[in-house]
């Protein structure tokens, strides 16, 4: 059995899903040819604070947007970005080494722009020749840290993701473009509607406005949520039924779920929090 690692981080939903997709896709086309693992790199296999770097993610972005601005900046800046980590990847070498040797993995997917330059100092230094490839799950406005010229194939998911891959000195060999990653799921025939609305409380005949935020409900949610639902019900004083429903996803953000499941909304309205399908 040939066992696959796939790096990733909570850093938002989208990178787990991306690895989540990866995962069930190897496992629906080759049983159990492949053993996947999932691995949080940050989180599980690295040293207080480091270990907490994935947590503060909501809080700079909802918080202290202007130092989310400003480190996101520093990234599009590979000559700031490299030397920093490069004396990350010296300093979690036995930690992110010990992490490798555990899963002795024939093949390594990272999803996550952090989980490249680390990952490929360490295999280096340890000397083990493992193919490593990147999927980019960030669609068009992708920071070059997502590029590194010793990965095996690195796979865009747009003409723009291409171009950038090239600018960062990607070979066209090593580059493979095929849009998002998707669990097996979402390509295969849906249930009928009728059903699928009633299973989730739904009302049956509305036209229905989903409102989502990523995996952490970060930006103003609420406030948009709130304004939506104001709209619709002036739209529907003369109808004999709502003029539409909404269906909002607060993610991991708990206080937010539960302020909109206590709000008084003027139409139909589901709220959840994080939510897989």
């Amino acid at each position: 059995m040939k066992k696959v690692l796939i790096l990733m981080s909570d850093t938002g939903g989208g990178h787990r899903a991306s690895a989540e997709a990866i995962r069930d896709a190897f496992y629906e086309r080759y049983g159990d040819r492949f053993q996947v693992d999932m691995v949080d790199l940050w989180i599980e296999h690295t040293p207080p604070p480091l270990n907490q770097v994935p947590k503060a993610y909501r809080f700079l972005v909802d918080d202290v947007p202007w130092l989310y601005k400003f480190i996101y900046e520093v990234g599009e800046k590979p000559q700031l970005v490299e030397p920093l980590m490069k004396a990350t990847a010296r300093f979690l070498q036995p930690f992110v080494g010990r992490a490798i040797g555990e899963h002795s993995p024939d093949l390594i997917v990272s999803v996550h722009p952090l989980m490249q330059e680390i990952p490929l100092q360490v295999l280096a230094r340890i000397g083990q020749k493992v193919p490593f490839f990147t999927v980019v799950t960030d669609l068009v406005t992708i920071p070059p840290v997502w590029f590194d010229t010793r990965a095996t194939l690195c796979f865009v998911p747009s003409d723009e993701g291409y171009r950038l891959a090239l600018r960062a000195g990607l070979r066209p060999e090593q580059l493979r473009k095929f849009g998002l990653p998707i669990r097996p799921a979402f390509a295969r025939k849906p249930r009928p509607k009728a059903i699928l609305r009633r299973e989730l409380g739904m009302a049956p005949d509305v036209p229905a406005a989903l409102i989502v935020s990523g995996g952490e409900g970060m930006g103003p949610v609420g406030d948009i949520a709130r304004a939506v639902a104001a709209r619709l019900a002036a739209d529907a004083q003369d109808m004999e039924q709502p003029a539409g429903q909404l269906v909002v996803i607060c993610g991991r953000n708990q206080k937010l779920q539960e302020e909109l499941s206590a709000y008084p909304w003027p139409v139909p309205t589901v709220v959840e929090g994080f939510v897989d399908e």
